[in-house]
């Protein structure tokens, strides 16, 4: 039997690395008052980071801006508010004012960004996902607000019409987006953890369907030169990460479950070192014994 394939890099700890540095780049956003959406999906320069794009998100992105000079006289204003909309040349040019431009939907509908965002609203518990105007249906309904999945799409929805409208979000939907974030984090967080503690068992069992002497000598060497440093690896990262959300949510429950992690480790670390020595012992008496042998 071989032992199985290394996992350096595992689903929930990749999301929890990518939850967490988009809420340090939030963070970073507020306090230096600048607009800095560097994680948001499709955004070239990141991305090596894997964001998968929500079937809305993929939807607002897929519906085309219009410049003012394509439509006639008398449709020139958002159909919602009444507000003119504004060349799409004003928006390329000026960023920092939170212009409104049209958007066409699929059934050809038209209304301006800011309305959109405001009839999908991300952060309602039951959002539209219908045309304003016919009540055509767009794209699925958000998955629940408490299912980690809903917020996860929910949040690139936010980033991604924040990039749009050029503008850091303000007053409430700050709070709100900030307060998203934070509960992003905690809940990969957890996921990240309960990956640790099915993982945990892993060396162990390299050990129990070992049966032969071959299989063993395979198995160490791989426990213990991958298996335990990766372990180490990503709740050493953990752990960084609940520390550096201490005061922003309640995770003193997931930091516990951390604690018995970190004495296994140091268990079985012991324990796989301990074997290792044992068999580089045994080879270099057979070696000698070898070397005896021949004179």
């Amino acid at each position: 039997m071989s032992p199985p394939q290394s996992r350096p890099d595992t689903p929930a700890f990749n999301a929890l690395l990518d939850a967490f540095a988009r809420w340090q780049d939030f963070e970073q956003m507020l306090a230096q008052g600048n607009l800095s959406l560097s994680n948001v999906p499709g955004n070239d320069e990141h991305a090596h980071r894997s964001v998968t794009i929500s079937a809305s998100l993929d939807f607002i992105m897929s519906c085309p801006y219009i410049d003012v000079r394509d439509f006639p006289q008398d449709e020139r204003n958002c159909p919602v508010c009444t507000d003119p909309y504004h060349h799409l040349s004003d928006r390329k040019r000026d960023r920092d004012r939170d212009l409104k431009v049209a958007q066409r939907l699929p059934c050809g509908h038209h209304l301006c960004n800011h309305c959109l965002y405001k009839w999908l609203d991300p952060f309602e518990w039951s959002n539209n996902n219908t045309c304003p105007f016919d009540r055509r249906v767009l794209f699925p309904k958000f998955p629940h607000f408490l299912n980690t999945g809903g917020l996860q799409e929910r949040l690139d929805l936010v980033d991604w019409f924040n990039e749009a409208r050029g503008r850091r979000p303000l007053g409430v939907e700050r709070d709100q987006t900030k307060g998203m974030k934070a509960m992003l984090v905690e809940r990969r967080l957890g996921e990240a953890i309960e990956e640790l503690e099915v993982d945990r068992v892993r060396t162990n069992t390299l050990m129990q369907v070992s049966n032969s002497a071959r299989e063993i000598n395979a198995a160490v060497p791989f426990a213990f030169h991958r298996e335990l440093p990766q372990f180490e690896h990503r709740l050493t990262t953990i752990r960084a990460i609940a520390d550096s959300m201490e005061g922003h949510r309640q995770i003193s429950t997931l930091r516990a479950r951390l604690q018995p992690l970190g004495e296994r480790l140091a268990r079985d670390r012991a324990k796989w070192q301990g074997i290792w020595g044992a068999m580089n012992e045994l080879e270099e008496g057979g070696t000698a014994d070898g070397q005896g042998g021949s004179r």
